[in-house]
């Protein structure tokens, strides 16, 4: 128990530290979301811990103040030297602040890995799915009998249809059927000619500007941004028919 004049100073020091100096004598109905926030966390800060545990701690913030806060929180975490454990459904957010990673579903650990693992190379088809955007399909030359490859829609490069004379087993003919300007980036939708199979790409604005729905173009799927893995429902079924032959 620590005595009036040392509880006051680690007051004082704990909001200095989240920023709310100025606070001090503002009632808590007074504050905003974020520094509320700011607040919970000097609380859990002030006894310091060797653990911390953040439960979603952005989650009830709107986006512009959700980022701002999110960065400040890194900054302190960084500062204070404590772990830090975060649990959060937001992907963005995990990815932004977290040195490592723990991807979960239903209780089991799909896979732990710094943010780069975790969306350069996810290691089942879970993680790939559940992470980020990415096109999923089976093609001649890229994909065995039972595999299934991944690409993420940044790692597409459209390119003009008079790349196809220079045609290699990583490049296909696709038919663009939409184009959407996203602000960030331009998000085609294309139709593979060959295979009936249909993928995303995302460019820059300035990369996507000569191309327009309908446009015939080459589509180059690099293999060394490409993943593959085993067809998890083709797994699924001859399991089944093992446990059926028992």
């Amino acid at each position: 128990d620590w005595p009036a004049a040392r509880r006051r100073e680690r007051v004082a020091e704990m909001l200095e530290l989240v920023g709310l100096t100025d606070y001090a004598s503002r009632r808590p109905t007074r504050l905003s979301g974020g520094e509320q926030q700011r607040v919970a966390l000097a609380r859990a800060l002030a006894p310091a811990p060797a653990l911390l545990l953040l439960d979603e701690p952005l989650s009830a913030l709107d986006a512009r103040v959700r980022i701002r806060l999110g960065e400040e929180l890194r900054a302190l975490q960084r500062r204070v030297g404590v772990t830090t454990v975060m649990v959060t459904h937001d992907q963005q957010e995990a990815l932004a602040l977290a040195d490592r990673i723990v991807v979960m579903s239903k209780g089991h650990v799909e896979q732990v890995g710094t943010p780069e693992d975790i969306w350069r190379a996810p290691e089942n088809l879970f993680v790939a799915r559940f992470v980020g955007d990415m096109n999923f399909f089976t093609l001649p030359g890229m994909t065995a009998k039972g595999e299934i490859c991944g690409i993420r829609y940044e790692d597409v490069r459209v390119l003009e249809a008079t790349e196809l004379s220079l045609r290699d087993e990583n490049t296909r003919a696709a038919r663009i059927e939409a184009v959407h300007y996203m602000g960030r980036y331009v998000r085609l939708r294309l139709l593979l000619q060959d295979y009936a199979t249909r993928i995303h790409a995302d460019l820059p604005p300035n990369e996507a500007g000569g191309f327009a729905e309908r446009d015939l173009v080459a589509v180059r799927l690099p293999k060394e941004a490409r993943r593959v893995w085993r067809d998890e429902s083709e797994m699924f079924g001859e399991t089944r028919a093992a446990g059926g032959g028992e």
